[in-house]
Parts: C-alpha cells; sequence; structure tokens
C-alpha cells in the first residue's frame, strides 16, 4: 500500500521524500501526539472523516474539506462551519486546491488559528452538550405534536364520514317510510274504491229486488181487477 501510494504521488508530481508514511499508534496519547507534525489537514472525499476531523481539530490542526451533496460528502463542512472555520470548506475542487495552497502559504494565519483552535471548538455548539440535548428534545417534542395533529384531523375525518353515513341511512330510512306511507295511502284507497263498489252493488241489487216485487205486485193487482171488473 505505502509503494503505490508513492508512485502515484510521483506520477503527479510529488518526491518521496516529501512524504511520510506513519504506522498505526496504540495509545490514543501517541496517535494524538503526532498531530504537532501536521501544519494542515487535507479532508478526505467524496466519503469525508468525522473522528479524524475532530481529533485534528482538537489538537489546532485546520481541516480543509470539500462540500457534496449527501451527508457522507458534508460532515467536514458542518465541523468546520459549527467551529467557525467556514473559511475551510471549499465548494469545488479547484477551490479546495486554492484554500489548502493559500493557507499553506500563510504561516501567520496557521499559527492565529492553532493558537485558538481547541478553544473555539470546546466553547462551539459542537461541545455543546446540554444545548444539543434541548435542541434534540424540542425536535422530538415537534415530532410529537406532527403527529398528535395529523391524529385528530384524521379522527375528524373519519367522524365527518361516520356523520354522513348517518345523515344517509336517514335519508333512506325517510325515502322508505314516505314510501310504506304511499303504499298505506293507496291500500287505503283501493279498499275505499272496493267498499264503494261494494255499496254500489249492493244497492243495485236493493233496486233490482224492489222493482220485482213493485212489478209482482202490480201484476197482482191488475189481474184481480180484471177478474173483479170480468173482463
Amino acid at each position: 500500500i505505502r509503494n503505490r501510494f508513492l508512485c502515484q504521488m510521483a506520477q503527479l508530481g510529488v518526491e518521496s521524500w516529501r512524504i511520510d508514511c506513519l504506522p498505526l499508534e496504540s495509545a490514543t496519547i501517541s496517535h494524538l501526539a503526532m498531530y504537532d507534525r501536521v501544519d494542515i489537514a487535507l479532508d478526505t472525499f467524496p466519503y469525508g472523516g468525522t473522528t479524524t476531523t475532530c481529533e485534528a481539530v482538537h489538537m489546532g490542526v485546520p481541516v480543509v474539506t470539500l462540500s457534496g451533496s449527501c451527508h457522507a460528502q458534508n460532515v467536514g463542512k458542518s465541523l468546520m462551519t459549527t467551529i467557525g472555520l467556514k473559511e475551510c470548506v471549499a465548494s469545488d475542487e479547484n477551490e479546495y486546491v486554492r484554500i489548502a495552497s493559500t493557507l499553506a502559504s500563510d504561516v501567520q494565519r496557521i499559527s492565529e488559528i492553532r493558537t485558538t483552535l481547541r478553544r473555539d471548538m470546546l466553547r462551539s455548539p459542537l461541545c455543546d452538550a446540554e444545548g444539543f440535548t434541548r435542541a434534540l428534545e424540542d425536535i422530538y417534542r415537534n415530532l410529537w405534536q406532527r403527529w398528535c395533529d395529523d391524529k385528530a384531523r384524521e379522527d375528524d375525518e373519519s367522524d365527518d364520514d361516520d356523520d354522513e353515513e348517518e345523515d344517509l341511512d336517514s335519508a333512506v330510512e325517510n325515502s322508505k317510510g314516505n314510501d310504506d306511507d304511499c303504499c298505506s295511502a293507496d291500500e287505503n284507497t283501493r279498499s275505499g274504491s272496493q267498499s264503494n263498489r261494494s255499496k254500489d252493488d249492493s244497492n243495485n241489487d236493493t233496486d233490482e229486488v224492489w222493482n220485482q216485487t213493485e212489478s209482482a205486485e202490480s201484476g197482482d193487482v191488475t189481474s184481480k181487477l180484471i177478474d173483479t171488473l170480468e173482463i
């Protein structure tokens, strides 16, 4: 890996004597002490650093980082902006090179940054555990409130749908009742008509019987009258 890396750097015009490849340190103290040999840290991309960036800043080493289009590419941007070193955040590769080369040639600026960087980090929101927790709780509270509001709206809509169904059922029942009334009225009408027809038939029968009786009685009287007069 070391030889491949040195060869790649040589192809880019960087001599191997300018590069130090150091082994992994087993202890955290000795690992952090190596940052005393570093003036500027160059963040990797497209996948940026997180722990290594915080370690560098904690040891007073500014980190030049390149912002991207997703979380993995913007961790360095978030960290450096939060501690007040937005000047180390590049938006493209050309700006990345410009920031690094400009800062490397400004020894005074590097010295100023190293003097206050750890203090700035500890005083920044990055290390404000209490403030971070309050902000996180606010987010949880807002999410919960949003869920409750959405649930309440769903319940209201459900109640409205139930009311509409009840109104529709009531309308159907009323319509059915009106139909029953109409049927009853029709039955009464038909019953009345049949009753009237029965009465008319009964009256007609009575008149016919009366006429027949009257005719018979009239015949008897005539017959008796003829017999009396001996016609």
